[in-house]
């Protein structure tokens, strides 16, 4: 419940603004007046901005707020490999759609880093033989010879994809990842900067 601030803690409230203490002056604002976080953090804002249309001089120097880099260096991430994603699941649709389904066999396998091998698949399309890659795997995931499942567009059959998870999804599920790690640690930024503001 709100109380009306005192005389005396109008005055303090001005000077810790005056000196720029900007979460001190929240805090004693909070503590004067019983209200929340977000209106004491609007409250001095005003009081800021009304300090330095009458007496520029004297306001207090703008606080350095560096928080807002890593926020927006999360949002852009996250940005990005959503867009990534959805390019992903562009891609996907119309071979779920009107793709066309083949037989295809590992021709061979490609070392990848020191762990895996990406799959190099081949299948007859109606334009001819073609080779696609095939998600990462770890070792012995496949073995050339193997026989898989290929969805194709006739007009695009270089851009088929091994029918499944790992091969049609899992790109698409660990960009969705990615970019959901990026917005919870901008929400966390977000909770420790408040935490802060509310506790010092």
């Amino acid at each position: 419940m709100s109380t009306p601030i005192s005389d005396e803690d109008s005055q303090q409230i001005r000077a810790a603004v005056f000196a720029g203490r900007r979460i001190a002056a929240i805090k004693h604002y909070r503590d004067s007046s019983g209200k929340g976080l977000n209106e004491a953090m609007d409250f001095i804002d005003t009081l800021e901005r009304e300090l330095r249309s009458v007496a520029p001089e004297t306001a207090p120097p703008a606080e350095k707020r560096s928080s807002w880099i890593p926020g927006l260096f999360c949002w852009a991430c996250a940005v990005v490999c959503g867009l990534w994603a959805i390019f992903d699941f562009a891609k996907i649709v119309p071979l779920l759609v009107i793709g066309q389904e083949a037989e295809g066999v590992v021709a061979r396998l490609v070392p990848a880093q020191e762990e895996g091998d990406i799959p190099i698949i081949q299948f007859q399309s109606d334009q001819g033989a073609v080779e696609i890659k095939g998600a990462f795997v770890f070792p012995h995931g496949y073995r050339v010879g193997d026989k898989v499942r290929v969805l194709y567009l006739p007009k695009k059959p270089q851009e088929g994809r091994v029918k499944g998870f790992s091969g049609m999804w899992a790109e698409f599920a660990f960009r969705c990842a990615i970019a959901t790690v990026f917005v919870a640690v901008w929400c966390m930024i977000r909770i420790i900067k408040r935490f802060r503001a509310a506790t010092d």
